[in-house]
């Protein structure tokens, strides 16, 4: 099962789908190519408007994004959001969804600069 946490400027995502064997999951498939799309778009939107956003690599896929609340990463996030959305109406056995109010605590995390590997630090 795929869960997903959503709020302004932020989104978790963890678990694997688990509706087919690995390599023809087309409901990993779709959730993988939604966190790609948001992270290839924040990584411009960095670059563009020179807002702070953060990756979290959990573990094997599982990702955490937390990015400063401009209108392009707004609508960036609401748009990925909305296809997470979308895939769990497609595929309720599959993934859940569930919009949540974030404003918890800094969690360590792994930083990453464009130009560089992910270093670990302590927030």
């Amino acid at each position: 099962m795929i869960d997903v946490e959503y709020g302004p400027a932020y989104l978790k995502v963890t678990g694997h789908a688990g509706s087919a064997p690995k390599g023809e999951d087309l409901v990993c498939a779709a959730a993988s190519m939604l966190v790609g799309t948001l992270q290839r778009v924040m990584k411009r939107i960095v670059k563009e408007e020179m807002v702070t956003f953060e990756l979290h690599l959990v573990e094997d896929g599982n990702a955490i994004f937390l990015s400063e609340r401009s209108d392009e990463a707004l609508a960036s996030f609401e748009v990925i959001q909305d296809g997470f959305c979308l895939l769990a109406e497609q595929y309720p056995a599959y993934i859940t969804v569930k919009r949540v109010d974030w404003n918890g605590p800094r969690i360590p995390r792994l930083h990453r600069n464009w130009g560089s590997e992910f270093e670990e630090t302590e927030m």
